[in-house]
């Protein structure tokens, strides 16, 4: 939780040494579902910050006592690194594997972010349509943290929702809350 606290105020350097803290913990523990949720988190960390060979750098194994959710979520998070560095293909593959992993509300909603995100960079004509479902999806489940590394691991996102007549509102009160002024 403090890694994500400090990421979402953009304190880089505080955000990862907590979450490495929180890994070395959950080895330590033998947590393998606590393991793929704090891989999951280091890889959007990394990805925010546009340090993409950094995030996929980052193995997501298959631990044999994980939930499927924790596992998804890594992946998905994973996905998210492959669209923001332009590696569509892979990302598409990646996040249709989530597809079948799990319903969890993090893994869906990554798997909006990743899908909007595919759409935004193929020029999808219905893109400012997803960009519009993803921001109603990630508010309706309380994922704004979700949703602001998404949009911060893919710029385009929100020039589109910014445009957006139906959600400027909404998208300026969140950038002003997570100090994005400057994106």
């Amino acid at each position: 939780a403090r890694a994500a606290a400090h990421a979402g105020r953009r304190r880089w350097s505080q955000a990862i040494r907590d979450i490495d803290e929180a890994l070395a913990l959950m080895r330590a523990a033998h947590d393998s579902y606590g393991q793929h949720i704090c891989l999951a988190s280091k890889i959007r960390i990394l990805t925010q910050q546009g340090k993409y060979g950094a995030a996929l750098a980052i193995d997501v194994p298959t631990l044999a006592h994980s939930l499927p959710s924790g596992y998804a979520e890594a992946v998905a998070s994973r996905a998210l690194a492959l669209v923001s560095a332009s590696r569509l293909k892979e990302a598409k593959q990646s996040i249709d594997h989530v597809r079948a992993l799990s319903s969890a509300i993090e893994a869906t909603v990554l798997t909006s972010a990743v899908d909007t995100a595919l759409s935004l960079k193929d020029g999808d004509p219905a893109a400012s349509r997803k960009a519009a479902d993803f921001l109603r999806l990630a508010l309706e489940h309380n994922a704004q943290d979700l949703f602001v590394t998404a949009y911060r691991s893919t710029p385009a996102l929100l020039g589109v929702l910014l445009r957006s007549v139906d959600s400027r509102a909404e998208m300026e009160k969140l950038i002003v809350s997570t100090r994005d002024e400057d994106l």
